[in-house]
């Protein structure tokens, strides 16, 4: 049957620029802007009954992107992760109920098929406090999914080249997920 209304949160926006990673002197890499290209494909992959938490660069107070969440069936709030070491890599699924861990499983497992790193995790608190506040935060069971680490090199040409590959198999699989 697949996910009746999936809500789409594009991680920060505004000028919550969220990560920025600067490679040599031209080419940046802002977290806020890789997500939102990600939700607006993601929704016109799923369709226009899904909804988008913001569709164009605008600050939201986490009430506000809730409320604007409030009738999706499960939310997938979309960012990107950064780390000390440049070779950490891979995308992170992170949930806490059940449907939500039914659903980062699901996602987890069709990212391996395309042979990118994947793994599912349940946050706890004293380790992902941030994370938790995020999957706290709607009505809905909720998937916060880092799709690459920015200061990695493979995972900077992951999002910058093959994320329509990663829309595609997202949307196939949530289109899929037998989640009522």
């Amino acid at each position: 049957m697949g996910i009746l209304r999936l809500g789409i949160d594009a991680g920060h926006g505004g000028t919550d620029l969220g990560k920025v990673v600067a490679i040599g002197g031209d080419l940046v890499f802002v977290e806020k802007d890789l997500n939102l290209k990600l939700a607006i494909a993601l929704r016109a992959a799923m369709g226009p009954l899904h909804l988008l938490s913001r569709a164009g660069d605008e600050t939201l107070k986490p009430r506000e992107r809730a409320a604007r969440l409030n009738s999706a069936d499960l939310v997938l709030s979309i960012h990107h992760d950064s780390g000390a070491n440049g070779s950490v890599n891979g995308t992170r699924f992170y949930a806490m109920s059940p449907a939500g861990l039914r659903a980062a499983s699901a996602l987890s497992n069709a990212l391996k098929e395309t042979k990118r790193a994947s793994r599912v995790i349940i946050p706890a608190e004293d380790t992902y406090p941030r994370v938790l506040t995020v999957l706290r935060r709607f009505m809905a069971p909720t998937v916060l999914v880092e799709v690459g680490f920015l200061t990695n090199v493979l995972d900077r040409g992951y999002v910058s080249n093959e994320w329509p590959g990663f829309v595609d198999a997202i949307s196939r699989t949530l289109k899929g997920l037998n989640f009522i």
